[in-house]
């Protein structure tokens, strides 16, 4: 007995540390759209030990953070993760005592860097403090992102100018610790969703993970550097304006038997487009340039990107804005309203500055979440507008761009949009439902994940995303949680039931609230849950409803009396 009683608790606390470790397990299997700015990397891999919030209310898809970081750069990665229970104020390393020990027994481990993700290390048990120190001491990084911890990134140890590496995409303040490097950034930014979402947090993982590099002490052997002709460039100019591109090796540059430089341009919504590409051997190994030439874009800000691989790793990248303008473009798009039942024509003006010229075309276009066209108008342009009305029909989806062109000889010289929702409610059809929506900075790719597994509509209090639109998810409101709290007169909270003004006043407060759920498609309201559905107080209100309630039952008092069995007057 004695031997089948140990047997169990080993199997319960070996499932419960399977859980564990499968709770923190950093998957690579669902791939999102990235640039691999050093992945695979030629100092090969950096060891780095996460530390951020992983579960609780308002952290969302905060764990994919590190996901995307291992995507775009050759990190070896494990994460422990700081948690908060639902509905409470407790938080805590994930896992409690169990995870705590995990924790520790990871500190073992020698790591390269060690990333704080709005969690600082004070969080951390004295001994991990410790542990983790004393490897930074040594010579490991240490990246704050979005904390600080002033005992250990001190003022007076502060790196200044901020090297090279990390002030070319404003990678945050460097530190000396000790033998060690720390870097101290801003946190993510709140980036909404809009066009090109996509390519911010992009850029963002690019500045994280400069950081890391350089906090580990290894930053890239080849140092790439981006020219223009100028940083402002008119359409007028395109194709034709040039950049130059060069790479000079600092070291380590005998082992290469190969370098090849890639060129792209690329828009901030992701378009992009292959300037040049070249190869070097020998002797051109260990300095070099290139020439590219800018293609016809349209106004807009852009991107030159420049790749430098060694025998197929990657040795060095850099990044170059740059801004195309055009003396005439799209302004605005102005839009009567920004949305609108099916079959109901969405209408509005677009808003241009600058002169006409010879050739000149002003089109208004509907356009899905994928930019495929879908509808397309030639308008008439008088003085600086032109108005347009356009028809919606029951196939097109939930979410579309109105977007305004500008057209000179047959090339796209602006372009300007405004979202717009088409209602609908799936109702008729089969539903799957998921109470709220993900929020963070991967939410858009979270929320196309649940629609490929048929998510449907949302139980949601506050306003539709945009998100949810452009995968056709519908919305169900939590409008309100009905409850029946007293004061300490009997009457009760925030109304009495019966007192029909304030029901009234509360309920068109609730549907003032909840409009733009009306606006995006509301398969059905929701009361709230948990909800009571009798109650009464002491308020006169109550009082004047119940007795009229009595009235209509027994007509009097005596025939009240008879039917209870008592003496009320």
């Amino acid at each position: 007995m004695a031997v089948a009683v140990a047997s169990l608790v080993v199997g319960v606390a070996w499932a419960a540390l399977s859980e564990l470790e499968e709770d923190h397990e950093l998957s690579m299997d669902y791939a999102t759209p990235h640039t691999d700015w050093a992945q695979p990397y030629f100092l090969g891999k950096t060891r780095v030990l996460y530390f951020g919030w992983g579960f609780g209310p308002g952290h969302g898809t905060d764990t994919r953070d590190l996901i995307e970081l291992m995507q775009r750069f050759d990190i070896e990665a494990v994460a422990a993760f700081y948690a908060q229970l639902c509905d409470s104020p407790q938080t805590g390393w994930h896992g409690g005592a169990a995870g705590v020990r995990r924790l520790l027994r990871l500190l073992e481990k020698p790591y390269d860097c060690f990333i704080f993700n709005a969690v600082e290390p004070g969080k951390l048990p004295p001994e991990a403090q410790y542990k983790m120190l004393k490897q930074v001491a040594e010579g490991a990084g240490l990246v704050l992102l979005g904390t600080d911890d002033p005992r250990v990134l001190k003022p007076q140890h502060k790196i200044e100018p901020v090297p090279e590496f990390l002030s070319a995409s404003n990678a945050g303040e460097a530190f000396a610790v000790k033998r060690g490097r720390g870097v101290r950034l801003p946190p993510r930014p709140d980036i909404k969703y809009a066009v090109g979402w996509e390519v911010q947090y992009d850029y963002w993982i690019e500045r994280l993970g400069r950081a890391v590099l350089w906090a580990a002490g290894k930053e890239p052997p080849c140092q790439v550097s981006i020219e223009p002709e100028a940083e402002d460039i008119s359409v007028e100019r395109l194709p034709g304006a040039r950049a130059t591109v060069r790479w000079r090796w600092l070291g380590q540059v005998q082992k290469v038997k190969k370098c090849r430089l890639s060129v792209r341009l690329r828009r901030d919504d992701g378009a992009a487009w292959d300037l040049t590409n070249l190869e070097a051997t020998g002797g051109r190994i260990n300095e070099g340039a290139a020439t590219a030439t800018l293609p016809a874009v349209r106004a807009g800000s852009y991107r030159i990107e420049a790749f430098l691989d060694a025998d197929g790793k990657r040795a060095g990248w850099a990044t170059r804005k740059i801004s195309v303008t055009a003396d005439r473009a799209v302004e605005a798009v102005a839009l009567e309203r920004n949305w609108g039942e099916v079959g109901e024509p969405v209408k509005g003006a677009l808003h241009l500055t600058g002169q006409a010229s010879t050739g000149e075309q002003v089109l208004v276009e509907l356009v899905d979440v994928n930019g495929r066209i879908l509808t397309r108008k030639k308008l008439a342009v008088v003085g600086a507008q032109a108005a347009f009305g356009l028809p919606t029909y029951p196939w097109m989806p939930m979410l579309l761009r109105v977007e305004g062109v500008v057209m000179r000889a047959g090339r796209e010289i602006s372009r300007a949009y405004e979202y717009y929702r088409v209602t609908k409610r799936n109702r008729g059809r089969w539903n799957f439902l998921v109470w709220d929506y993900p929020t963070g900075a991967a939410a858009p790719w979270a929320e196309k994940a649940l629609a490929e597994m048929g998510c449907s509509i949302h139980l949601h209090w506050g306003e539709p995303t945009l998100m949810a639109a452009a995968y056709n998810i519908a919305q169900v409101p939590y409008t309100t949680r009905i409850l029946d709290p007293k004061d300490e007169r009997g009457h009760m909270l925030p109304f009495c039931w019966n007192d029909a003004e304030a029901v009234e006043r509360a309920t068109r407060e609730l549907a003032e609230k909840h409009r733009p759920s009306r606006q995006h498609g509301v398969f059905v309201y929701s009361l709230g849950d948990e909800g009571v559905t009798r109650g009464c107080c002491l308020a006169p209100t109550c009082l004047a409803a119940y007795r009229e309630y009595l009235r209509r039952e027994y007509g009097n008092i005596s025939a009240l009396n008879a039917s209870w069995g008592t003496n009320y007057s």
